[in-house]
């Protein structure tokens, strides 16, 4: 069982770093009364402390902690440039123009591109406005909640689309082991490069007709799906590296497999933009896990859509919805739509519950009907002396 979990961009060692330099001179471009709430502000997310009533209990990761800085840090130096040196005295009007002005491009990122998930920096402050609405509430300080008309919605995610045709063409252009790879994230759907790279050997189990794999460590929630397009591969892929149950199933650099990825890609196909509003030559792993979940969305393999949102490891039906619909499947996926074979297994353990509890049910709708028929003789012998008795009266 995979119990450890490999932090593959050292968020925990960039975070203790940040924190301590940041302890010692405080945060750089900030004041010193807003560096010392961040900081707070961080400490308590570290803990899970003075979290909103509907949050998630408990510390947040340290990929989370890091996300709030990176986020929030840069949203307080904009603040201040427009001369608000303690974040406390920010009014609505100032955060809502601040969030009008990078959404529109006139407020632009240090290396001069626009921002493009404006929501998430507003969710981030938002978040942040709470917790300070907590503290100081605590303090009988009362604070006006200055979010209240921001426009938290998400912006539509664009992604790379491309077809198993077309994943096929680039294949010859990768190493054996580079394809293996391409192959098993198109096939299962994990989560690259977090659910990727912490697969161990141990989590797969060859078998026939199915061979399984166990995805562990997850963003969601855990879960055992089957092999479909890359088994055989894949166990050629480990007799050929010689890998062990212990050792990690894949060991690579992302950012340096995305930069091929993107230079295969382009070669190929060029800058034309596919029907998911990204240019084939912006194509990096995640895509896979997109246009994979497409593939099985279309193709000729048929699954009931729980099943594939299963195997994807979506709890919400709108992700999936949203980049089917990429393909003109809009608001086409129904609870009877059918796919087939992808990740059966699971359903058929509740399928076996089920059938567990009706034969219960049976067992016991049995003993109730055996029970009535004795209440209803006993009712019948019980009418009939009644009768006896009424007799014998008339004739006294």
């Amino acid at each position: 069982m995979n119990s450890e979990k490999r932090d593959i961009y050292h968020n925990q060692e960039r975070y203790s770093k940040w924190k301590e330099e940041s302890k010692e001179i405080g945060i750089s471009g900030l004041t010193k009364k807003n560096s010392d709430l961040i900081i707070a502000h961080l400490s308590d997310m570290e803990q899970g402390k003075n979290t909103g009533r509907n949050s998630r209990r408990g510390p947040r990761s340290f990929i989370r902690l890091n996300t709030i800085r990176t986020r929030l840090v840069p949203l307080i130096k904009l603040l201040q440039e427009k001369g608000i040196k303690d974040v406390e005295q920010t009014k609505a009007d100032d955060i809502i123009d601040l969030f009008y002005n990078m959404r529109s491009g006139k407020i632009q990122k240090q290396n001069g591109g626009n921002y493009r998930s404006v929501a998430d920096y507003e969710k981030q402050f938002s978040s942040f406005w709470s917790w300070l609405i907590r503290i100081r509430k605590k303090e009988n300080i009362i604070i006006d909640n200055i979010c209240e008309d921001l426009d938290k919605s998400k912006e539509e995610n664009k992604f790379v689309y491309f077809t198993f045709e077309e994943l096929q063409k680039m294949l010859p252009y990768f190493s054996q082991d580079e394809q293996v790879r391409m192959l098993f994230m198109f096939d299962t759907l994990a989560r690259p490069p977090s659910e990727i790279l912490n697969l161990k050997v141990s989590d797969i189990k060859f078998g026939e007709p199915d061979t399984i794999i166990s995805i562990r460590v997850s963003k969601t929630y855990a879960r055992t799906i089957k092999l479909l397009l890359c088994k055989e591969e894949l166990k050629k892929y480990i007799e050929r590296n010689n890998l062990k149950d212990e050792d990690f199933l894949f060991q690579f650099s992302p950012p340096i497999f995305n930069g091929k990825l993107k230079k295969v890609a382009k070669e190929l196909f060029g800058d034309k933009i596919t029907i998911g509003d990204k240019k084939y030559s912006e194509l990096t792993m995640y895509d896979f896990r997109h246009s994979g979940a497409c593939h099985w969305r279309t193709g000729s393999y048929k699954s009931k859509i729980d099943g594939l949102m299963y195997r994807g490891g979506w709890s919400n039906l709108n992700i999936l919805n949203y980049y089917t619909k990429k393909i003109g499947m809009k608001d086409t996926i129904e609870k009877d739509d059918l796919l087939v074979n992808i990740d059966k297994h699971q359903l058929e353990k509740e399928m076996d519950k089920l059938k567990e509890v009706n034969e219960k049910l049976q067992k016991e709708n049995e003993l109730s009907k055996k029970k009535f028929k004795t209440f209803e003789n006993q009712m019948k012998q019980m009418q009939e002396l009644m009768m006896e008795a009424t007799q014998k009266m008339r004739k006294i």
